[in-house]
């Protein structure tokens, strides 16, 4: 049941992301993205198919998660989507699946922007730990929290250098009384 539930969720995500980044296109002449959006897509990919392939390997190679931990995963999951998808609508007419700089680009200051400068991909990173944490065993969990992690701080240096780029000091100033990630921590 917990994982039928799990897909469900994922199922949800994917659709509101597909919209998302449907809504969102910018021509691909602004494009700064140096394939962080296809990386991110890659990793996620990459995570499932190895969480997959660790669920065969049995108990013996991935420790069971006790369902109260796999219950509390999907809460995570949920969350994170929500929190992700708070962030882009804060962000609004600035975000885009690829990191482009678009005319008369303006730093978002408020909601969890006032804390966080990718708030989006702490969401997504949160719920990626929530499906390892609702996955069967401890193996899944440290793939989901890892893989994932690395597309999304790949994505993160290339935004970064691009509005250090196009915004300079005030995006300097900006990164200095913020957190990239994760609140008190990175």
């Amino acid at each position: 049941m917990i994982t039928s539930i799990v897909n469900g969720v994922l199922l949800i995500w994917l659709i509101l992301d597909v919209i998302a980044i449907m809504r969102h296109r910018l021509p691909s002449t602004q494009n700064q993205d140096k394939g962080s959006f296809r990386v991110i897509w890659m990793t996620v990919a990459v995570a499932f198919l190895l969480a997959d392939t660790i669920g065969l390997w049995g108990r013996a190679w991935n420790p069971p998660i006790p369902t109260e931990l796999r219950i509390a995963g999907i809460a995570l999951l949920v969350m994170g989507i929500i929190f992700r998808h708070y962030s882009i609508r804060v962000l609004g007419r600035f975000f885009t699946p690829q990191v482009v700089i678009q005319d008369q680009h303006a730093l978002v200051r408020h909601g969890p922007y006032r804390w966080l400068r990718h708030p989006s991909y702490t969401g997504a990173w949160i719920a990626f730990i929530g499906v390892g944490l609702s996955s069967r065993g401890v193996l899944s969990l440290l793939v989901f929290t890892i893989i994932p992690l690395t597309g999304l701080l790949y994505r993160i240096r290339v935004e970064e250098y691009a509005f250090h780029r196009a915004l300079g000091t005030a995006y300097d100033d900006y990164a200095k009384s913020t957190w990239r990630l994760i609140p008190f921590v990175y």
